[in-house]
């Protein structure tokens, strides 16, 4: 699978329909782009989504409203340790149901 990486993506460079999208006055943005061949190859998982073309706007709005939410849980400056306590927690809330 080919992946694309861009770190600091000037915001002033994304189209228009996804600029509209982001919300906040950040100059730059993590982007990152990848090949979905094998999200073909996986469509009988009971994960893949029924309407394909929906999914990744669908993906992207609720990324953004994450975002917006939640700012500080996209700062990138997060240390081992915090984010070993965020999995364990995480995976502590599933054990509880």
């Amino acid at each position: 699978m080919n992946k694309i990486v861009l770190e600091h993506y000037p915001v002033s460079k994304l189209p228009k329909d996804v600029r509209d999208r982001l919300q906040g006055d950040a100059p730059t943005v993590r982007l990152v782009i990848e090949d979905d061949e094998k999200s073909e190859a996986l469509s009988s998982s009971p994960f893949a989504f029924v309407e394909k073309e929906n999914a990744v706007a669908d993906n992207l709005d609720n990324l953004l409203r994450r975002y917006r939410e939640h700012p500080e849980n996209f700062s990138g400056k997060v240390t081992v340790e915090e984010a070993v306590a965020r999995i364990r927690k995480l995976r502590d809330e599933w054990d509880d149901e």
